[in-house]
């Protein structure tokens, strides 16, 4: 059963809007605005709200406008650095933006092309922060994809940045990035670890968005563990959070967490309760992905019910849309689930060959990705060796010339 990770987005700008009232000034603040630096800000401001609410095609129009006005204003002429400073950062977090939309809708590889854009400007115009931000942005998009080896890679390089110029708010997002992606690999003790690190960082800084991701990820490893009343209390202490800021895709999150620990006690009709009030928000807000996996969810709990029907409907809706979007870790949970529902319902030929399809899969994904890191760890540790190797074979030629050079001054 598939849970929902809540992963933590990072963004230039970092003003949470929490009402449509909110939304409405900013609307209107941008139509009596008249210096364009303000304007590009604020419409950034205005696509993170969409974004939040899951308004996605309204948060890239948003975001076109910024960049259409960038552009404009990067082509003309007399701009002060700092001018240019801001068209720039607001340019690339505009492209960040739609990437992010892209990816919440389950097109991974679209989200991928606009935050190598964001990158690309970052690292022309040497925007640590930036660049931070983008990489980070770029784990949760390969994490989402299945790609996790490049997941972790991305979501280092992030951490690095944010340690050199002292970034707490960056190091918290990326810690608990790291401990998503540990956590999925079974590696739980490594990512407690990094929760907690998070945790620390997010009191300490007030961020209640990042408190709550990281309630919400200890309790998903206390589920693992089979620590089920603290995998609740922890679930819980998220949920009132996300309630306080009105968070829908983060509340969705939680009941699913909260329904999969529930299935796991065998309180089945609490289970549906709970995964039917996610399935709910996720369509409403256009959680794609989000709302096939609740689909998948709830025919599970009904096929333990023995309500083959019902689960049936369920699970083969949630596999067709996990087709559609074809993310190989999807896939792997969506396989297994049908193959499941199918073999409840004594349709054993159907079990079968979707449970060929899941053993293949998972066999592919996560094969190739514990080679891939191998192959990464090995080649770097070679690279180092070589380079070591190459500085002193260096110095030693360095001595030996100096050597020479000696004796041959003291021969003249």
């Amino acid at each position: 059963m598939k849970k929902s990770i809540l992963l933590f987005l990072s963004f230039f700008i970092s003003i949470l809007v929490q009402s449509q009232n909110e939304i409405d000034s900013l609307l209107t603040l941008y139509k009596v605005s008249k210096a364009d630096t303000q304007r590009v800000m604020l419409l950034n401001t205005i696509s993170q709200f969409y974004i939040h609410t899951g308004a996605y095609d309204l948060s890239i129009s948003k975001s076109e406008d910024c960049i259409k006005l960038c552009d404009i204003k990067i082509n003309g002429k007399n701009l002060s650095k700092r001018e240019l400073e801001i068209y720039n950062m607001s340019k690339a977090d505009s492209y960040s933006a739609i990437g992010l939309s892209y990816s919440d809708r389950g097109n991974y590889e679209k989200a991928k092309e606009f935050l190598l854009k964001a990158l690309k400007i970052h690292t022309d115009t040497k925007n640590k922060k930036g660049q931070s931000r983008t990489y980070n942005n770029l784990g949760l998009v390969e994490f989402d994809n299945g790609k996790y080896d490049e997941s972790l890679k991305y979501h280092f390089a992030s951490l690095e940045i944010n340690e050199e110029i002292g970034n707490t708010k960056g190091m918290a997002s990326s810690l608990n990035n790291m401990g998503n992606v540990y956590s999925v690999i079974g590696k739980f003790d490594k990512s407690r670890e990094n929760y907690n690190a998070a945790l620390l960082i997010y009191i300490k800084d007030g961020r209640k968005m990042g408190i709550a991701n990281a309630y919400n990820n200890i309790g998903l490893v206390c589920d693992e563990q089979t620590k089920y009343d603290s995998a609740i209390y922890f679930l819980n202490k998220a949920l009132v959070i996300r309630t306080e800021i009105n968070d829908q895709k983060g509340i969705a999150a939680c009941y699913t967490n909260v329904a999969g620990v529930y299935s796991k006690q065998q309180k089945l009709s609490k289970a549906i309760t709970y995964f039917r009030q996610a399935l709910k928000i996720k369509e409403e807000i256009g959680d794609v992905p989000g709302a096939a996996s609740a689909q998948l969810n709830l025919a599970t709990i009904y096929s333990k019910l023995k309500k083959h029907n019902e689960a049936i409907t369920f699970a083969e809706k949630g596999f067709k849309i996990m087709q559609e979007l074809n993310a190989l870790d999807d896939l792997v949970s969506a396989s297994e689930s049908l193959s499941q529902v199918y073999s409840n319902a004594g349709r054993y030929k159907e079990a079968y060959d979707f449970h060929v399809q899941f053993v293949e899969r998972k066999d592919s994904l996560f094969n190739e990705t514990k080679t891939k890191i191998m192959q990464e760890m090995q080649t770097k540790y070679e690279t180092e060796k070589k380079e070591k190797e190459n500085l002193l074979l260096n110095t030693q030629n360095q001595l030996s010339s100096e050597t020479i050079k000696q004796q041959t001054t003291v021969s003249y």
